[in-house]
């Protein structure tokens, strides 16, 4: 009678692991099929957050030199001519710039005008930065929480063994 009683709950035991194994396996498959590619996706969406943040500053520390030294007689810059290739030249008015508006237009605007947009832009940059690091954050949550969750399984599974 102790004996039947030790063999059914080994065998009990041993379904209990046996769906716990299958528990670990599908987690695993749910972390390497959707959250680590969206890990990848979300870090990939603060790093181009905080690489437009970063321009949009140093931009708008550009125009607010201009505006500062309030010379409408021009200065020297590098130029970007294409293909990662800068020329030496020079701006005899200083008082309009041009600013990237997106999708490639550029649009004529005095310094003050531009440095609004500069400072418009880097708030939204700044925005979409701390939202794709709370983003990222939540994913990696998870991932902790799976990894978790299967190494408790596995740790189930090594006690039935040692059973």
């Amino acid at each position: 009678s102790r004996r039947a009683s030790m063999g059914r709950q080994s065998s009990t035991r041993r379904r209990m692991t046996s769906r716990a194994r299958g528990d670990a396996g599908a987690r695993a498959a749910v972390a390497r099929e959707t959250l680590v590619p969206e890990r990848a996706t979300r870090a990939r969406a603060l790093e181009d957050a905080r690489e437009d943040r970063e321009a949009w500053e140093a931009l708008e520390a550009k125009l607010s030199r201009l505006r500062e030294d309030g010379d409408g007689g021009g200065f020297d810059a590098l130029v970007d001519v294409g293909g990662e290739i800068r020329a030496r030249a020079r701006a005899h008015d200083a008082r309009t710039v041009f600013v990237d508006v997106g999708l490639g237009f550029m649009a004529e605007m005095t310094v003050d005008e531009g440095l609004g947009r500069a400072r418009d832009a880097r708030r939204d940059a700044a925005t979409r930065e701390v939202e794709a690091a709370n983003a990222l954050r939540e994913v990696e949550t998870s991932l902790a929480e799976i990894e978790r969750g299967i190494r408790e399984l596995l740790e189930l599974e090594l006690a039935e063994r040692a059973v």
